[in-house]
């Protein structure tokens, strides 16, 4: 009896102390030009399993047809960037860090021309860099989030 408490208290402690991912939080986008019949939207997650990373996404959409997006997603935990355009139009998909002059410098810039677009970058980075990741869509505006860290 004793050993089965023992063995239930030490579960019950390491459970208490693994950290879960957190949810993602919807925040103001750093910049938001879209035209206003499409809508943009900014997240971040700060808990993502990378200690001091903060993770986050843009997404551009038409909100008659929640279909026609287009998205960028950075994860700090593996450094991970997810593009998207699910969009009829031109789509440019950009993450960027700053350089040693404190300029932001796109190590990913893609142009992509038409629907079904999907790709997954991973881009080794200095732990701490500031990110900041970008959808662009032709005639249609742009939203960026800024506040994200590898």
């Amino acid at each position: 009896m004793k050993r089965l408490l023992v063995t239930i208290l030490a579960a019950v402690v390491l459970a208490a102390t693994c950290v879960s991912p957190a949810s993602a939080a919807i925040v103001p986008c750093t910049a938001n030009s879209v035209v206003s019949s499409w809508r943009a939207q900014c997240e971040r997650t700060p808990t993502d399993g990378d200690a001091g990373g903060v993770s986050g996404k843009v997404t551009v959409w038409y909100p008659g047809n929640s279909a026609y997006y287009a998205s960028v997603e950075f994860r700090a935990h593996g450094e991970i960037s997810y593009l998207r355009n699910h969009t009829t139009t031109t789509a440019y998909l950009r993450v960027a860090t700053r350089n040693e002059f404190g300029d932001w410098e796109n190590f990913i810039d893609q142009v992509v021309r038409g629907p079904g677009y999907s790709d997954t970058v991973n881009r080794s980075l200095d732990e701490g860099d500031p990110v900041r990741v970008q959808v662009c869509l032709l005639d249609r505006g742009c939203a960026t989030i800024a506040t994200l860290i590898s």
